[in-house]
Formats: structure tokens, sequence, C-alpha cells
């Protein structure tokens, strides 16, 4: 599923194979994961293996109809994330 991938193009040897990859796909559909559900589980070479996540904002809520563009640049402090937030809540790759 990898194979295309630009950075896998350039180094084969960093793609991992069905070996490298079972054994998360075993741990996370058997009894051996426990309560982590509704997790999503990364594995690379170059990462190792690791819980991902999407962060969201509570966001702003248009009204139904006859919004612009210019209300989001309004709202954006509730529809963006800051610097800060992003360094709390997430590690950039």
């Amino acid at each position: 599923m990898t194979a295309d991938l630009p950075r896998y193009i350039e180094n084969p040897a960093a793609a991992l194979g069905p070996d490298g990859i079972a054994p998360a796909v075993l741990y996370m559909v058997s009894e051996l994961s426990g309560d982590q559900t509704g997790k999503v589980l990364g594995v690379s070479g170059p990462r190792g293996v690791r819980e991902m996540r999407m962060m969201e904002k509570p966001g702003w809520k248009p009204p139904r109809q006859d919004w612009k563009a210019q209300d989001i640049v309004e709202h954006a402090r509730e529809i963006f994330f800051s610097e800060e937030e992003i360094k709390m809540g997430a590690r950039r790759f």
C-alpha cells in the first residue's frame, strides 16, 4: 500500500512489509488491546508505533443561510487553532 509513496521510492528500506505491520493489527483486533477502542494506531519504520489523533475545535455554527466568507474571518478564533493550542495538542511531523 505504500510502494508508490515518494519517501519509500527514495528509500525502500524504510517501508515495512506485512510482517512489520501485522503485530499492530493483531494487537488491535485481539483481547490484548483491552479497552483501547476507538483509537487509530500508526505504524511506520521511521516513527515506530504510536497513537494518532485528529484534533477538532468546537468551531462556529453559521446561520442556515446568508452567511459569507467574511464571517469566517470574524469568527476565526472559534474556528482555527492557535499556535499554542497546536503545540499543546499535537506533535508536528
